[in-house]
């Protein structure tokens, strides 16, 4: 079934246009629409409402010791155990990065070429605030 598409007009830094365009050339998006296609599905996850699964990840952080990091294995391990379920380190560190876009936890990560993991998470006040409004 064809999406229907409304066409747009929109003014752009010129800077973001570039990067853009750079990154149509690496093969990133096919074109600019897609590439603001992309941006804009990003932002509608970061507004929605957080789940069990987020509000699990965020118990599970909470069990650090007080302002102490937990290992991205160790988080995985706990909500996987908690929800017997087999989430993988990749879309629990998607759900982090949300979370920590709402300011719910804070995150180190592993960088090198190539690499931006999240490689361990610990809760802030706001994050420990949500998890007692929601008890």
């Amino acid at each position: 079934m064809a999406e229907n598409k409304i066409k747009v007009s929109i003014s752009v830094n010129d800077q973001i246009v570039r990067w853009i365009d750079s990154q149509i050339e690496r093969g990133i998006y096919r074109n600019r629409s897609h590439a603001f296609d992309i941006a804009a599905r990003f932002v509608m996850k970061l507004d929605r409402p957080l789940d069990s699964l987020d509000r699990e990840i965020l118990e599970s952080v909470r069990g650090a010791s007080s302002g102490s990091f937990m290992g991205l294995d160790t988080i995985v391990s706990k909500v996987n155990a908690h929800l017997k379920s087999n989430y993988d380190h990749e879309k629990i560190q998607d759900r982090l990065e949300i979370m920590e876009s709402k300011g719910y936890v804070e995150t180190q990560k592993t960088t090198g070429v190539g690499v931006n993991d999240i490689s361990a998470s610990r809760l802030t006040a706001t994050g420990r605030e949500y998890l007692k409004e929601v008890q």
